[in-house]
């Protein structure tokens, strides 16, 4: 479900056996999203044990996970903490935008001692100025890939996203296993 609420987009997603329960899990994930607005800037509790959780881990092909869907995004130029904001709001695990310091593109997502972690292509620092979300910073390198490579490293992992720097276009893109069991493309354009 997509609604936008006092301006900003508010995306809720679960998963259920059955209507009635689906129904009920939506009314709940909404509800706790409508409460974030109402303190925005206080973290999101870690790991998230809310009811959009309740849905089911990702199936794995019999044969390989193909990358079936590419969407291109515009990215936003923002700071890193409203990065994690709307990553909260949108129900997403991982967001890629672009720094407002460094004008890299960079991802936040959800990971650690803090539950926000940001990754950039090439900075390692930490941001400048004071964060209103705590986070830690990525220290390790982005990989260089093409989309097939940045799949089969992808596959070598249990980890549900890969950020890396596409070797054609020099730009951020983010591979996604999906709910199928094969890879989402997520292109910066």
């Amino acid at each position: 479900m997509n609604v936008e609420i006092d301006g900003w987009p508010v995306r809720v997603q679960v998963a259920a056996a059955f209507l009635r329960e689906a129904a009920g899990l939506l009314r709940v994930r909404l509800g706790q999203q409508v409460a974030r607005l109402a303190t925005p800037w206080a973290p999101r509790p870690w790991p998230d044990s809310g009811p959009r959780r309740a849905r089911p881990q990702p199936l794995r092909p019999v044969g390989r996970s193909e990358i079936v869907r590419r969407k291109t995004v515009s990215l936003v130029r923002c700071a890193p903490d409203e990065a994690a904001l709307t990553m909260d709001l949108m129900d997403f695990d991982v967001h890629l935008f672009v720094d407002a310091d460094t004008g890299e593109d960079s991802v936040v997502y959800r990971v650690g001692p803090t539950g926000y972690r940001l990754a950039r292509l090439s900075s390692l620092a930490p941001p400048a100025g004071s964060m209103r979300l705590p986070l830690t910073v990525n220290v390790h390198p982005v990989p260089e890939l093409s989309a097939e490579q940045a799949a089969e490293q992808l596959a070598r992992t249990e980890y549900s996203f890969l950020f890396f720097r596409d070797a054609d276009a020099g730009r951020g893109h983010v591979l996604y296993q999906r709910y199928d069991g094969h890879y989402g493309l997520v292109v910066a354009g």
